[in-house]
């Protein structure tokens, strides 16, 4: 599926933006065209959530809250993750993969 747009760069899909222009090069639709302005949010929360666990011990910082804007939280917080949130992050993830397969 991927051979005709090139080689992504290396991470280009932990990296939210990156990985939307990515695909607007690719097929002339970024994640803002395929998704909704709620389902685009939640996305964003999620995806710097996942980035806080991974390279700042789940802790909030003021870049989180800048990227993010989840207003939820204050820095120096542990960020919380619940099922809820790993399901919608499974189900948005499913759902932008299908309009990307369907984006002819």
């Amino acid at each position: 599926m991927y051979e005709p747009y090139g080689k992504a760069p290396m991470n280009t899909f932990q990296r939210f933006d990156q990985g939307s222009d990515y695909w607007k090069k690719a097929i002339g639709k970024g994640y803002d065209d395929l998704l909704s302005k709620d389902e685009m949010k939640s996305l964003v929360i999620l995806f710097q959530k996942r980035h806080l666990l991974a390279h700042n011990e789940g802790i909030v910082d003021s870049k989180y809250i800048q990227k993010s804007s989840d207003s939820t939280y204050k820095e120096g917080q542990r960020i919380v993750v619940s099922v809820k949130d790993v399901e919608q992050l499974i189900s948005l993830i499913e759902h932008l993969s299908e309009e990307i397969k369907n984006t002819k």
